[in-house]
């Protein structure tokens, strides 16, 4: 790895990348789907088929297929190398990360699209070697992933002096989720027949989820128009669920960031969210693309009231939210930002 990586100045920056200028390393590809022709995605770890892939590392076979990782890393055309991290690296990982360590000459990033707000300790040398790392689920104060272990008890101040650790928090950035990959095209815009629309699992479980709800049905039961199915829908009923309401509660699930936000705020209908507990980039504001409570008892309710008694300016939130999503929250708006984050400047 190069003590100082490769960065380019903004304005040099091609758009797409040059084909195959990009590896991408990991269980699940990302910027490979939105990028085919630039991204060449390595599957590794994955027991299932992956005919979208260059090459597969999984299982006893891993070892076989080693010699075609070093020469795709070695390519001349190679200006970048993305691994998209869980929280269980396996022996197949590690192996590849020590071998990608070891030969890279270019930079390398991290993707972090996982619900927790954590960095597993195994993926230390990783991180250390990283030009950028995008978190998810990116805390607000990002020292507590410069921790030695998660959550674990250490001296703050000692922490926070210490210069690897700096060098740690000075590569986070936020990954917004956004819009899932493939996600269908919405159903036509339609009529809002609903006040708010809601549909979610967690209701059995003592929680945020199952308090919320409690509220919602007791507004429900005063004569407001809610949508509160209680089967599993498939993704296009929901955006259509979505798209005939004016407000779509979308509680914190494993981590705050869901797809629901940005796939209501695509059907015009405005998010209802629990004020952030996380860094995010280009994140809804509140009063402007989406509406924020106050997740305590009795806030969801007095959220509602308020937003249901001005219709019109929900209207118009509602347009500023598909904008906003259009804009800044589909892969292939969140692969530029990554992209323009890592060799761009």
């Amino acid at each position: 790895m190069t003590e100082t990586p490769w960065i380019p100045d903004s304005g040099s920056l091609d758009w797409p990348p040059p084909r195959g200028s990009i590896l991408e390393l990991g269980h699940v590809g990302y910027l490979s789907h939105v990028l085919p022709d630039s991204v060449r995605w390595i599957a590794i770890g994955s027991g299932e088929p992956q005919p979208s892939a260059a090459l597969v590392l999984a299982g006893a076979a891993a070892a076989r297929h080693l010699p075609r990782f070093l020469h795709l890393l070695g390519q001349p055309q190679l200006r970048l190398v993305v691994c998209r991290i869980h929280h269980h690296p396996g022996r197949v990982w590690r192996q590849a990360v020590r071998l990608l360590l070891r030969v890279c000459s270019v930079p390398i990033i991290v993707l972090d699209f996982e619900d927790e707000d954590i960095l597993h300790p195994a993926h230390r040398p990783l991180l250390n070697a990283a030009h950028r790392i995008f978190k998810r689920e990116l805390p607000l104060d990002r020292w507590r992933l410069a921790r030695p272990f998660p959550l674990a008890s250490v001296q703050e101040d000692r922490l926070r002096r210490d210069p690897q650790a700096l060098a740690l928090v000075r590569k986070l950035r936020p990954l917004p989720l956004g819009l899932p990959l493939g996600l269908p095209s919405p159903p036509p815009p339609v009529p809002r027949r609903h006040d708010l629309f809601f549909a979610g699992t967690g209701l059995d479980v003592p929680g945020h989820r199952q308090a919320g709800f409690a509220e919602l049905a007791a507004l429900a039961s005063e004569g407001l128009r809610f949508d509160l199915p209680s089967g599993r829908l498939s993704r296009l009923e929901h955006l259509g669920h979505c798209g005939a309401a004016r407000l779509t509660w979308s509680p914190p699930g494993y981590g705050w960031q869901c797809f629901r936000h940005a796939e209501a705020a695509l059907c015009g209908s405005v998010p209802l969210l629990s004020y952030p507990t996380v860094e995010t980039h280009a994140g809804f504001v509140d009063g402007r693309q989406a509406l924020f409570y106050d997740p305590t008892p009795g806030g969801l309710t007095v959220a509602v009231r308020r937003a249901l008694a001005d219709p019109v300016r929900l209207d118009i939130l509602g347009v500023a939210a598909r904008e906003h999503v259009r804009c800044h929250h589909t892969p292939e708006a969140i692969a530029a930002y990554i992209l323009r984050q890592s060799m761009g400047g």
